[in-house]
């Protein structure tokens, strides 16, 4: 085919769902965020059952701290990873920087 040919083929369409439906799909089947949106519906229902009505914006409030808790705790085990896996890095660099076959001498 040449490049004119190319151009008057037939397109194609892709189907794209929605953002909120790719992220449903996404968050499925993650235990911690089941496990918070329980916490939250309890909390909702203990707030209901103890009289008191929770404004519109509670909702918003508990789930950014939930959100904001869940990404402190991934970015705490990341750092955790990170700080395990740094020394046998550096000894290993540090053993290819040694090597004498790796040295550069400048006259």
């Amino acid at each position: 085919m040449t490049d004119e040919e190319s151009d008057d083929g037939n397109g194609f369409e892709l189907k794209i769902p929605a953002l909120k439906d790719l992220l449903t799909e996404f968050e499925l089947g993650d235990d911690v965020l089941a496990a918070k949106e329980m916490e939250l519906k309890q909390h909702q229902t203990d707030l209901k059952s103890s009289g008191i009505t929770a404004e519109l914006r509670d909702d918003i409030i508990l789930t950014k701290d939930v959100q904001k808790e869940l990404l402190n705790s991934n970015m705490t085990m990341q750092k955790d990873y990170l700080a395990s896996k740094l020394p046998g890095s550096l000894s290993e660099l540090n053993s290819v920087v040694r090597s004498n076959e790796n040295k550069l001498y400048l006259r």
